[in-house]
């Protein structure tokens, strides 16, 4: 049977959710809810997502996308599924080659490490995103993670810029930023964490001789009677991180969190332990699943053609599993 590899249109909204019921293996929120759904993949009045259709125009395989720019934008995979039943087992990656078509890269953060050789196949390395986290060092019991081994690195640098949380940055401090990571214009990252309705992001800026140098994106987690900082997302150069490694550990007292933990690839370790973050080498348990919480350490695999830097906040990792909308 011929298929036919096209951009979805907004008619096809029906045909993707049913797909994505009967062929992805759990039925996570974004599949479910329809206002996440359309807030994540229906940008500008286009449906992001790349479908294989038959004759029948029945749907054989599919590649959800997020795109960081308006024009010349890295693109990210997210849910990228065939239909299991269908001999031709080129399909899939048929569609994600169409993707890789539409951007200046292609990258994708959670991939399965079965599909590791498919991206290998159109070009792309692939790999275990670190685990770097700081335990609140005031704390003398944990109850979130399970801490076996007990280790804080000493912080001995002193703080060169001074990290403050804003509410909004104009187009003119924000493309002053140089980015380690994968390029994201202000529109993102007011779309995509400023003005998000389900998730309330808390938004740093790294600020040296009046000048924005970096953002950092933390999302608070309340778990039982404490809480946990996460870092998503880092728009920025990685040295500056070391500028403000003080304020950073002081951050885990303001929001009585009882550990940062912050998944990434690409940032040299020195710059992690120099601002107190150690790897995660699985002697202590860091969740990372807390809609539910699940106490249990979790590996992701990323996969990408490019050389960027890349977060937890790439591509669909950071989404709910549970909605509901911040207030």
């Amino acid at each position: 049977m011929e298929y036919t590899i096209t951009h979805a249109q907004l008619y096809h909204k029906p045909k993707i959710i049913k797909f994505l019921h009967d062929y992805w293996g759990s039925q996570p929120c974004i599949v479910t809810s329809d206002e996440l759904f359309t807030y994540q993949y229906i940008i500008d009045n286009s449906l992001n997502f790349i479908i294989a259709q038959d004759e029948n125009n029945e749907i054989g395989a599919l590649v959800g996308y997020i795109k960081y720019k308006k024009t010349d934008s890295p693109i990210l995979a997210a849910m990228w599924v065939k239909n299991p039943k269908i001999k031709d087992q080129l399909i899939g990656l048929r569609v994600l080659e169409h993707l890789k078509t539409l951007g200046s890269s292609l990258s994708c953060v959670g991939i399965h490490p079965r599909t590791r050789p498919a991206y290998e196949f159109i070009n792309c390395h692939t790999g275990q995103m670190e685990h770097y986290y700081r335990l609140n060092e005031q704390m003398t019991h944990y109850t979130i993670p399970q801490i076996n081994n007990k280790t804080i690195l000493p912080i001995k640098k002193q703080d060169t810029s001074t990290l403050t949380q804003i509410q909004t940055i104009s187009e003119l401090q924000y493309n002053q930023i140089q980015q380690d990571g994968l390029q994201k214009d202000l529109n993102y990252i007011k779309y995509r964490y400023i003005n998000y309705p389900f998730y309330d992001y808390k938004i740093y800026s790294i600020t040296a001789e009046k000048k924005v140098i970096s953002l950092l994106i933390l999302r608070i987690i309340p778990i039982k009677t404490a809480n946990v900082i996460r870092i998503i997302d880092f728009i920025g150069q990685q040295k500056y991180l070391g500028t403000v490694s003080n304020q950073l550990n002081q951050l885990l007292q303001h929001y009585n969190a009882e550990y940062m933990d912050f998944y990434e690839h690409g940032i040299e370790q020195q710059t992690l332990n120099d601002i107190g973050f150690i790897n995660n080498d699985y002697t202590n348990i860091i969740p990372n699943y807390f809609e539910p919480y699940v106490l249990s350490n979790v590996k992701l695999y990323y996969a990408s053609d490019t050389n960027a830097c890349l977060f937890k906040g790439d591509a669909d990792q950071d989404r709910p599993n549970i909605i509901l909308i911040k207030k």
